[in-house]
């Protein structure tokens, strides 16, 4: 139960005391101030016991209730009698949160395969594709929290009449806005499968179906050194990886690995270390390739020029081979970059 020490507190001088922020409300009409401050009080307390409670559906409507009653009364508190739009406005913004979410995204929305491409390599052109979409999400949620904030129709048409002090709580509540559009959507994406190229290895890897056994010796240890694997402990998948991939192509390693994940690392210029990865030498012109595991650690710095999606046409996921992408989730871990 919330006390007048923690809570509300009517005053003398018909203010009520809020002890949490150290401040007086506005002065109310005579006598109000005690039923008011008890109201606030108990709406404060039933939305915390309620908040506290698991997540129940049956209990949603009363927990809203009790939220949009707290907020009310919070605001109610803080006006005269006959308010204008600038007090309006000051009784909305000490109502209004530290953090609010306006938008929101349908849980089965993802990325597509083209943002996904875009957000690799950091394209600004992937804020036109949900541009309007995020506009729309976040009025709709605007005007649902400037229901909450100001109950009173009259206030909000009174507040909506002056253009500055209306703009100035768009503002504010626009600056205190979380939602993320992109990244909510690249969290909903899911696992996809990557490639990811070793900077250090050849631009194209020859092939090797005539090579002597020396030149695949020397070639093992090349790509070796590239991934930074022990030569030795991968002799014989080495090998098969050369042998196996007929045209050659460019060496990447191949990994079924969380959108978001891989988006943000690429925004912070991060690393990511595999572990026992699969390796895939591979030729999107001839359609050919092969991969297999190989035993170690793998680290790739996180560029645009660094990762592309393994999908579509002419991907040896899912075209080319048709592969089982869950088989490729192997390990991995994503730190700073040195």
């Amino acid at each position: 139960m919330i006390t007048t020490t923690t809570g509300y507190e009517a005053q003398a001088d018909n203010t009520i005391y809020d002890h949490r922020t150290d401040e007086d409300s506005a002065p109310l009409p005579a006598g109000m101030a005690p039923a008011l401050a008890a109201a606030l009080n108990g709406a404060h307390a039933a939305h915390h016991s309620l908040a506290a409670l698991s997540p129940d559906p049956s209990i949603d409507a009363a927990r809203q209730l009790c939220r949009d009653l707290y907020h009310a009364l919070c605001a109610r508190a803080a006006l005269p009698p006959d308010p204008t739009s600038r007090d309006i406005l000051q009784a909305a913004l000490a109502a209004l949160p530290a953090t609010v979410k306006l938008g929101h995204v349908h849980y089965d929305d993802g990325l597509t395969d083209e943002q996904i491409r875009q957000l690799l390599r950091s394209d600004p052109d992937v804020w036109d594709s949900v541009a309007e979409f995020e506009l729309d999400t976040r009025e709709h949620g605007l005007h649902t929290l400037l229901e909450s904030l100001i109950p009173d129709e009259r206030h909000r048409d009174t507040l909506q009449d002056d253009d500055g002090a209306h703009e100035d709580l768009r503002e504010a509540i626009f600056d205190r806005d979380t939602f993320d559009v992109l990244g909510e959507l690249a969290a909903q994406t899911g696992r996809r499968m990557f490639r990811f190229a070793l900077p250090r290895a050849p631009e194209h890897i020859e092939s090797h179906l005539s090579a002597t056994p020396a030149q695949l010796r020397r070639s093992a240890n090349r790509l070796a050194k590239a991934a930074g694997i022990n030569a030795t402990t991968n002799h014989e998948r080495l090998h098969e990886l050369l042998t196996e991939a007929s045209y050659g192509g460019e060496l990447v390693v191949l990994c079924h690995a969380d959108t978001k994940e891989i988006v943000d690392a690429i925004a912070a210029q991060q690393t990511v270390t595999f572990t026992d990865p699969y390796l895939l030498i591979y030729d999107r012109y001839n359609g050919s390739g092969h991969d297999v595991p190989i035993t170690g650690t793998v680290t790739v710095a996180l560029t645009t020029d660094t990762v592309e999606l393994d999908a579509g046409r002419m991907s040896w996921s899912d075209d080319i081979a048709g592969v089982v992408h869950s088989a490729y989730a192997t390990p991995y871990t994503i730190t700073d970059t040195p």
